[in-house]
């Protein structure tokens, strides 16, 4: 019997680090072009992403990927934890390391923030793409996404630069905000 095995290739970031409101917050960025912003899900890091980066990176976009307040290299503190405090991180990153507006996307939890970060400070982004979206941590949350976007469930997908994507998946759907949902 011969056994063969496959290595993938390791891709190391730069962990960079920023400080935000007193907190260490860890983040890398790859490459050049427009800005892409990826948001990890609920319990995940910078690492989600880590077959993502090189490739978004290697198609001509400058990709910036954050660990969360409370995640992966990020500082941890006791405090409580809501989308509204991770959406204000987001904005302020953008402000202060992108000059202009990126693409959002987000996985989980990452696509809830993304969206909420599209439609409440449309001065930091240029569209999105929601994964796997969470409806919320609390009602408060599922009921925003509800109010915004009443067609039912899947995937999100906005800009016209990622148009060609939803009409590969088939989707007819159209939502308000510049955006296609499926």
């Amino acid at each position: 019997m011969t056994v063969t095995t496959q290595q993938q290739a390791t891709t190391s970031f730069e962990k960079l680090f920023w400080t935000w409101q007193g907190y260490k917050i860890q983040y890398t960025v790859m490459g050049t072009g427009r800005p892409l912003v990826l948001v990890h899900g609920f319990g995940a890091s910078i690492g989600h992403w880590r077959k993502n980066i090189p490739v978004l990176a290697a198609a001509g976009y400058q990709v910036f990927a954050i660990d969360l307040l409370g995640f992966g290299g990020s500082d941890k503190p006791p405090l409580n934890y809501t989308v509204e405090v991770w959406v204000e991180l987001l904005k302020d990153f953008c402000k202060a390391h992108i000059q202009e507006p990126a693409i959002f996307i987000g996985n989980s939890i990452g696509g809830l923030l993304s969206l909420m970060v599209v439609a409440e400070h449309p001065e930091v982004a240029a569209g999105g793409v929601l994964i796997n979206c969470a409806g919320g941590l609390s009602h408060k949350d599922v009921m925003f996404l509800g109010a915004l976007f009443p067609l039912g469930d899947g995937a999100l997908v906005f800009n016209d630069e990622i148009q060609i994507l939803h009409s590969q998946l088939g989707c007819q759907s159209f939502c308000p905000l510049p955006l296609l949902c499926c």
